[in-house]
């Protein structure tokens, strides 16, 4: 068998004393190692001082190749007939008969490598690692470091990303959920400046009130310390903010005369589909071709192009929304005057 076909098995693990792994994976040691020697010949690598054990490939080469020479001696020892060895009697012979195991190449124990990397480390925040994009995700940026000629939030960084021509961001779900997680944290800290120097209840909050703890108790028991969130998504206070602009258009418009609840058919729309087929294997199909397709393979483009699904879904709604404000629209002789939304995201494991 090829050295390069050769698979270990890879575990990752926050403390080696863990029981189970939150990452684990199996690898191609050679491929690895050759990946490794082109990523610290760049020079963001060598600013980290991150360096190569050069003895590691020539020691798994060598278990390998103690592995691959007993199976071959396995192999000659068998009877080519009975497929038994000739020391060995057959599976009728012996009700307990010899039972084939599984090697794993340079006889590593059957959970493979186990490491934790992170263990013992101080944690660093998302957004003071100014290199963690370029070292984490090497097959987006191929261990160069990125430059930014003008500064940035990583939200713009995030959206250019992810609508590049180039899909390698897109496709890729760790990198989406880590700049969502970064320009979240990024968003949350402006604000928090911001909400410091407000005023509360006509009051001018100073230094020293922020240092009296009776100051800091009394804002969060009146709700005033998390008004800084509200701007998040998933702080109670957004949502609270949604809560009483709904209500006030009730109150000043009256009842709501109708209610949508509208739904995503993604796996249905030819157009989306042909487009997610071009993206993921730069091939063309019609709309007609791209509903027929099967059901698995529409489930696989959807899961493999998230920023592509999503965008359209969106814009497709926004559309609907145009089309129901139209004078003639589908709703004529009648008029919407106001309205109020919400979307929702749920994931149904497809």
């Amino acid at each position: 068998m090829d050295s390069e076909d050769d698979t270990v098995l890879v575990q990752l693990k926050r403390r080696i004393a863990d029981q189970r792994p939150y990452v684990f994976n199996t690898v191609r040691p050679e491929l690895v190692f050759k990946a490794a020697i082109y990523l610290t010949n760049q020079e963001l690598y060598k600013q980290h001082n991150i360096s190569l054990n050069s003895n590691f490939l020539q020691q798994f080469q060598d278990l390998l190749t103690i592995n691959n020479n007993q199976e071959e001696d396995v192999n000659e020892n068998t009877n080519p007939e009975t497929g038994t060895a000739a020391n060995e009697s057959t599976e009728d012979d012996d009700p307990l008969h010899h039972q084939d195991t599984l090697l794993t190449a340079g006889f590593l124990p059957e959970t493979g490598i186990i490491l934790a990397p992170g263990e013992g480390k101080t944690p660093i925040s998302l957004l003071n690692d100014s290199d963690l994009d370029a070292l984490a995700f090497p097959t987006v940026y191929g261990g160069y470091q990125r430059k930014f000629k003008v500064p940035y939030t990583e939200s713009d960084i995030a959206k250019a990303e992810a609508r590049m021509h180039d899909r390698r961001v897109a496709t890729n779900i760790p990198k989406l959920m880590m700049s969502f997680c970064k320009a979240r944290l990024q968003k949350l800290r402006s604000k928090v400046s911001i909400g410091i120097r407000k005023k509360v209840k006509g009051q001018n909050i100073t230094v020293s009130d922020l240092l009296n703890e009776n100051t800091v108790q009394n804002l969060i028991q009146h709700n005033d310390a998390l008004k800084v969130l509200s701007t998040d998504r998933a702080s109670p206070s957004y949502w609270q903010a949604k809560q009483k602009k709904c209500l006030a258009m009730v109150k000043q418009k009256g009842p709501a005369t109708i209610f949508l609840s509208l739904s995503a058919a993604e796996s249905h729309w030819g157009p989306l589909l042909s487009c997610l087929y071009k993206n993921i294997h730069n091939i063309d199909i019609s709309e007609q071709d791209a509903v027929s397709l099967p059901t698995q393979i529409k489930y696989e483009l959807i899961r493999k192009d998230p920023i592509t699904v999503a965008r359209y879904i969106n814009n497709k709604f926004i559309a609907l929304r145009k089309l129901l404000y139209e004078p003639n629209g589908p709703l004529h002789p009648y008029y919407i005057e106001d309205d109020f939304s919400r979307s929702e995201i749920q994931f149904r494991g497809k």
